[in-house]
């Protein structure tokens, strides 16, 4: 019986050193670490952008921010580039309670 056991863990210990974990290049795009464009002419928000496994730049955005209903909305946006003004990234934080204090967040 304990023969049984051991062959079984010798499976099971030469199968796992076989395993290995595969990096994901889904965030691994060298494009997301370029900073993108931004109107100058309006209200800016400034942060740090980290790419896993690349690296960090320094990130601006177009910031949007409206009351609506008694809630506060969030949007950053960046541009693709001057030329081609479409929307790049987004980030949004919706239906904020103005009051100050621990609020709840629903997604």
């Amino acid at each position: 019986m304990q023969i049984r056991y051991f062959l079984l863990f010798l499976s099971a210990l030469l199968f796992l050193q076989n395993c290995r974990k595969e990096d994901s290049d889904f965030f691994a795009t060298k494009d997301d670490l370029v900073p993108l464009y931004f109107l100058s002419d309006t209200f800016t928000c400034t942060a740090k952008k980290e790419v896993p496994g690349l690296g960090s730049i320094d990130w601006t955005s177009n910031i949007i921010a409206t009351l609506w209903k008694e809630k506060l909305s969030f949007t950053f946006i960046t541009f693709e580039s001057a030329e081609n003004p479409y929307i790049r990234e987004r980030l949004s934080f919706r239906y904020i309670p103005p009051q100050k204090g621990v609020h709840e967040l629903v997604s």
